[in-house]
This record gives structure tokens, C-alpha cells and sequence, in this order.
């Protein structure tokens, strides 16, 4: 079977944005800096950068430089924590069949 190929432009910038944004190296950007990275102009650039901000993705410094906003962080340590409760409730499981003389067949 052939393996399906999706594309979507629009997306791919966007995601382009919040991964230059997210680079350790670039803590904060102008829209210069952020244009010259991704090779995108600034005219493109500026109707992601304002639909990010407007939902808490990205905020805009003082000195006009763009980074990422709490609301990345709220995401990430959402997703943290459920993949946290689910390793404690594996490890639980397991514990419980291991107790009972459970024993997992090898791979």
C-alpha cells in the first residue's frame, strides 16, 4: 500500500513559527530575525504572528521581539502530567500482576 503524503502549507509556516520561537537559542525574536531564519517575508509572517498572539502562543515584548507565551508552557505541562499519570497507573498495573505471580511473556 502507498503510503499517503499530506501537505498543508499554511500549517507548516505556522508550526515553522512556534519552532523558531521555541529554539533554546532563540529565546526572542524580531520579526527581522524571524523573517531572515525562515525565509519567510515579513507580510507572511505577520498574520501568523498576530493569530498566535491573539490565542496566548506568542507575545510580544516591550522591545518588539517576539517569544513564546505561557499558554505553551500550560500545554506542554498538561501533556507532561498525562503522560505521567499514565506511566504511575502502568507501573500500578503492573505491580499488581507481578504481585500475583503475573508473569509478561517475552517479546
Amino acid at each position: 500500500m502507498r503510503e499517503r503524503q499530506y501537505g498543508n502549507k499554511v500549517l507548516d509556516k505556522a508550526l515553522q513559527v512556534i519552532e523558531a520561537l521555541g529554539c533554546p537559542e532563540y529565546v526572542e525574536m524580531s520579526i527581522d530575525e524571524l523573517s531572515a531564519a525562515l525565509k519567510i517575508p515579513k507580510g507572511t509572517l505577520m498574520p501568523y504572528l498576530g493569530e498566535f498572539e491573539r490565542h496566548q502562543w506568542i507575545e510580544q515584548t516591550a522591545e518588539r521581539r517576539w517569544r513564546i507565551a505561557p499558554m505553551v508552557t500550560r500545554f506542554s505541562e498538561g501533556a507532561r502530567k498525562r503522560f505521567l499519570n499514565a506511566r504511575v497507573e502502568i507501573d500500578k498495573t503492573e505491580k499488581e500482576h507481578l504481585g500475583s505471580g503475573y508473569k509478561p511473556e517475552p517479546a
